[in-house]
């Protein structure tokens, strides 16, 4: 090889493709060749062993998981899922229950007001029919007969 190897950093090392080869698919001859840079030390040692590191790292074979540990994987995200379904509908049906006890409770108070303002305006209709027949209008007896109205 005719490359100065002395100058080159890790990331130069991670780009070369003879290094690259020679870490992933050694031979005798690579061994040799990088042991014989390192040690007349044309090359760091520390720049090499992290480059080869990054590489087997990057290229190591992954774990596969067996047929069984899927099924099991699976069925553990299955029963999440359900229970997460479950609560999301507790939650929805909590929100609705919610929601139409408030309007009952809206038109019962309404029905109320309703109701008793009727009954004060039959009570005003009352006074008024009560005043007209009175021919005299005492003031003393007008509000008498008034708040003898309205103390019921």
């Amino acid at each position: 090889m005719e490359k100065k190897y002395k100058t080159y950093t890790v990331d130069e090392l991670l780009q070369d493709d003879y290094f690259i080869s020679s870490i992933l698919h050694p031979t005798q001859e690579s061994r040799e060749f990088w042991d014989f840079l390192i040690q007349s030390g044309n090359l760091s040692a520390q720049d090499f062993e992290e480059a080869a590191f990054f590489i087997e790292v990057v290229h190591s074979p992954k774990e596969k998981l067996l047929r069984k540990e899927k099924e099991a994987l699976w069925s553990k995200i299955e029963i999440e899922n359900k229970s997460s379904l479950k609560k999301k509908i507790r939650t929805l049906y909590a929100a609705c229950f919610s929601a139409v006890a408030c309007v009952f409770i809206l038109l019962g108070v309404s029905f109320y007001f309703f109701y008793e303002s009727n009954q004060q305006g039959d009570d005003v209709i009352d006074m008024i029919a009560a005043l007209k027949k009175i021919r005299m209008y005492n003031p003393d007896q007008i509000f008498v007969w008034c708040c003898r109205k309205t103390n019921r």
